[in-house]
């Protein structure tokens, strides 16, 4: 039957995903909101659903056992609700669960949206009515239109009647013949626009190819800056004795520095290292020895010893404050 070619074709799209959609059930709409509304299970079915609706066709004679209907297609998808409330009231602390369940149901649009086959035209995108009024689950609802067409006489390929149970109505609102469905070329960005009307297209942000967001008017090419070659780097010292030019993305190791140190010894250490010199007058102390060698004084490292001139011999003397002295030569 034409009807369960379109449920087939619609069963077929939503499981073949990839990603996958996160649809556990797909069922045909029998009541089965209303049912969940009034009990805690039902049929065990499995969340999230989608359930296939439909509006009843009125099929037009086309030619010799010819027939076509425009078809207007509904997929509810039902969801536990956000913390057990309606998303429309959902507490700020709600945002992420409810902005889930609102990808997940325009994920579903967009792989419906240009599904067609060899009973059925192109599905068209209507719009949608999310949240419906229920307590225990929610609801929203995803309309399509597509063209029946039947070589036969159609009343034989409608589908099965479903029980009349109550049912709590589906606020969809009936498309109207001038209503205009703007759209992207990946279909991942529709609107329907009622006439008379207007649609003012949100500004896009762009990323330059240094990282930074542009913000442009929709529709508006977006030319990203030139990426320019990587040139050399130099690394020198402050007052450029040393200056050496790496390449892009080359590693320089600084060879050693060779210093000199007090005692005039080379000391070679890393480069950027510290160099600290060994302190001035270390070392061993000084013996000083008479004609005869015996010792007269020992002179620690940067000391000083004085002697008296007395009739033409040096003399060991104490120096004191009033004592003229001369360096022994």
């Amino acid at each position: 039957m034409i009807l369960d070619d379109v449920y087939t074709a619609i069963i077929d799209r939503i499981n073949t995903a990839d990603p996958p959609l996160g649809i556990v059930t797909i069922d045909w709409f029998n009541e089965q909101p209303a049912r969940m509304e009034m009990s805690d299970d039902i049929d065990a079915l499995r969340l999230p659903a989608a359930l296939i609706r439909y509006d009843q066709p009125e099929w037009k004679v086309r030619g010799r056992r010819r027939y076509e209907a425009t078809a207007t297609i509904h997929i509810d998808i039902l969801r536990d609700n956000v913390n057990n409330q309606m998303v429309t009231d959902a507490a700020t602390g709600d945002v992420t669960a409810t902005r889930a369940t609102y990808d997940q149901v325009q994920a579903v649009a967009k792989r419906i949206v240009g599904l067609m086959g060899d009973t059925f035209g192109t599905f068209g995108y209507i719009g949608s009515t999310p949240d419906h009024s229920y307590s225990k689950f929610r609801l929203d609802t995803i309309s399509f239109r597509c063209l029946l067409r039947s070589e036969m006489d159609p009343t034989v390929y409608e589908h099965h009647e479903l029980p009349a149970l109550g049912i709590i109505e589906q606020q969809i609102d009936p498309p109207s013949g001038n209503d205009v469905t703007v759209t992207n070329s990946d279909s991942s960005y529709v609107r329907v626009v009622p006439a008379p009307g207007s649609l003012l297209l949100a500004n896009v942000t762009h990323v330059n190819s240094d990282g930074t967001p542009v913000i442009l008017p929709a529709m508006t090419p977006f030319t990203a800056s030139l990426c320019l070659a990587p040139t050399p780097s130099h690394v020198q010292n402050s007052d450029l004795t040393y200056d050496v030019v790496v390449a892009p993305g080359d590693t320089l190791p600084l060879p050693d520095v060779t210093h000199t140190d007090s005692d005039g010894a080379p000391v070679t250490i890393p480069a950027m290292t510290p160099f600290v010199a060994t302190p001035a007058g270390s070392g061993d102390p000084v013996s000083i020895l008479d004609q005869d060698e015996n010792l007269v004084q020992s002179v620690a490292p940067g000391g000083v010893y004085h002697v008296l001139v007395i009739s033409g011999i040096r003399d060991p003397l104490t120096p004191t404050s009033d004592t003229v002295l001369d360096p022994l030569i």
